[in-house]
């Protein structure tokens, strides 16, 4: 079906205006999902510390983790235990 010319103005204004606000709406459905499966374990991977939980850098968690921030490793798999990971940082703020 093909839409009248007349319309095409009003149908630019409208995809210029909604499709901004979709992708925001979608991008913190997305986060909040995201945030919420991440806190419902324990033990985070440490992908999911670093793009999840904290959004810190692999350089950043791996310097942590050479600071004494522990890590459970079980059958290769790395783990990081969300109550150590906030006692860690709050030994050491400032």
């Amino acid at each position: 079906m093909e839409i009248s010319k007349a319309f095409e103005p009003l149908l630019d204004v409208f995809r210029a205006e909604f499709t901004p606000i979709a992708k925001r709406l979608f991008r913190e459905t997305l986060d909040q999902a995201k945030q919420e499966a991440g806190t419902i374990r324990e033990y985070l991977s440490l992908k999911e510390v670093t793009e999840l939980h904290l959004d810190i850098s692999a350089g950043t968690l791996n310097k942590w983790i050479g600071l004494g921030l522990p890590v459970y490793t079980i059958e290769g798999k790395k783990f990081i235990k969300k109550r150590d990971l906030y006692e860690f940082i709050e030994a050491h703020k400032n």
